[in-house]
């Protein structure tokens, strides 16, 4: 399995225990919390894998380093989101390789 796979995994099921245990906590079931608390810890799994990903690149300089961990950080969704849709381009943009 690779970082990329990881990601997406992580991210995905972040994605999904979020929604339903918010759907579940607007019609308060008991057990809501939990799934979200499991959410929660798939988003802090998808935060670090996306950082550490980001920081061990070569091809990214000191400061793109630095945003995209302010950026995973603070809007995490969003970040998330757009890190797995162009993260190919985003690692490999400085030697322009594919």
């Amino acid at each position: 399995m690779d970082k990329n796979d990881k990601f997406k995994i992580s991210f995905g099921l972040a994605l999904i225990f979020m929604l339903i245990g918010t759907i579940l906590k607007i019609f308060h079931v008991n057990s809501a919390s939990t799934i979200i608390v499991i959410g929660l810890l798939f988003t802090i799994s998808y935060i670090t894998i996306g950082v550490i990903q980001v920081n061990k690149s070569k091809k990214i300089t000191r400061s793109k380093k630095k945003l995209w961990t302010i950026a995973f950080i603070l809007f995490s969704i969003f970040t998330g989101l757009f890190y797995l849709k162009y993260r190919r381009t985003i690692l490999a943009q400085r030697t322009g390789e594919d």
